[in-house]
């Protein structure tokens, strides 16, 4: 079961963009175990990538029901509110995310960007001076720092993070700078970004 999940988001999804056989593969490992949070999580995760939010969220609901603790489901559930409009219930989410992972940094950055689409700059800005303190005391992906720096416009600290990425082969980036993911998506439809990341090999 984990290893089709894992071929059918990070491979069929985000590498190669066949999303539909994504959500096809994920539907087979939830047959296999269809009282698994993690499988409940993944069949979400490729209806989320796929844009399907009106069928993503049942299963990020059952996923949450059958494991309450499940980060995935949670995270993925708050960015799925984001791309869906409902920002107050994503923000929502999100600090539920961050109160259980210990402020894990990538719900930040997007959290960050849910704040910039929902209008509250300062809140924004507040999450990207927080992110941007702990990277200067401890590991934090830069990929995750693109995301928020982007979302609020910092265009050259946001390219700084991508070559910085580059360089040190942050496995987040995969996911992060991947067209067919809905935030890395954002970065390719920027003209400078889009460039660069052709030219680092995220066609």
């Amino acid at each position: 079961m984990h290893a089709r999940g894992q071929y059918a988001f990070l491979y069929l999804q985000l590498a190669v963009g066949r999303l539909d056989e994504g959500i096809a593969q994920t539907a087979l490992a939830l047959e296999s175990d269809p009282l698994s949070g993690y499988a409940n999580a993944l069949v979400g995760m490729t209806y989320f990538n796929a844009g399907r939010y009106s069928e993503a969220l049942p299963a990020f609901d059952r996923a949450l029901e059958l494991d309450p603790d499940s980060f995935l489901a949670g995270y993925f559930r708050c960015c799925t509110l984001h791309f869906s409009g409902h920002f107050e219930d994503a923000v929502a989410r999100g600090e539920e995310v961050l109160t259980m992972s210990g402020r894990q940094t990538g719900t930040m950055a997007i959290l960050a960007s849910i704040f910039m689409d929902w209008g509250k700059p300062s809140e924004a800005d507040a999450i990207y001076t927080e992110l941007t303190a702990r990277a200067r005391r401890e590991y934090v992906p830069p990929s995750y720092l693109v995301i928020a720096a982007h979302a609020l416009g910092l265009q050259e600290e946001a390219l700084g993070q991508v070559r910085h990425a580059m360089e040190i082969r942050d496995p987040c980036r995969y996911l992060m700078f991947s067209k067919y993911f809905p935030y890395g998506a954002r970065l390719h439809r920027d003209i400078r970004f889009g460039a660069f990341l052709r030219e680092a090999g995220f066609e």
